[in-house]
């Protein structure tokens, strides 16, 4: 970039040389010499200024995908933790499928034998009953 910068100044120095020049040849009034140079100041402050914006802008843009690119890593971080915790949850449920499925079982096993010891003592005499008991 400076050496383009370079090649700007030297244009408008050989501009300002040119008309130096044609003004001692008094190809052009005086004061043209004042207006020329103010014009080059004007448009080397407008260059400046907006080269400046510029920069302020790219480094902004720049800051703006490298904040991007963080969230994307957290992004990422988020989603293998879900993905985790999502297995673990399958696990788990799977677990406590199992576990009420087996008491579910126990539940039912220990049903019928309540109902099969109150069927016998339902059946026994008061006797029987009595010396049991």
């Amino acid at each position: 970039m400076s050496g383009s910068y370079l090649y700007i100044v030297l244009g408008f120095l050989v501009i300002v040389v040119v008309v130096y020049l044609l003004i001692r040849l008094k190809l052009l009034p005086e004061k043209a010499l004042r207006y020329v140079v103010s014009a080059i100041g004007v448009v080397a402050g407008i260059a400046f200024f907006k080269n400046r914006r510029g920069n302020k802008a790219k480094r902004a843009i720049k800051k703006t995908k490298q904040e991007i690119g963080e969230q994307k890593k957290k992004l990422d971080k988020a989603k293998e933790r879900y993905e985790v915790g999502k297995q673990k949850l399958y696990v788990m449920e799977t677990a406590f499928e199992q576990t009420r499925a087996a008491n579910k079982e126990k539940m039912n096993s220990i049903d019928i034998e309540t109902n099969a010891e109150k069927k016998r003592i339902d059946n026994l005499k008061d006797e029987e009953i009595f010396n049991e008991f």
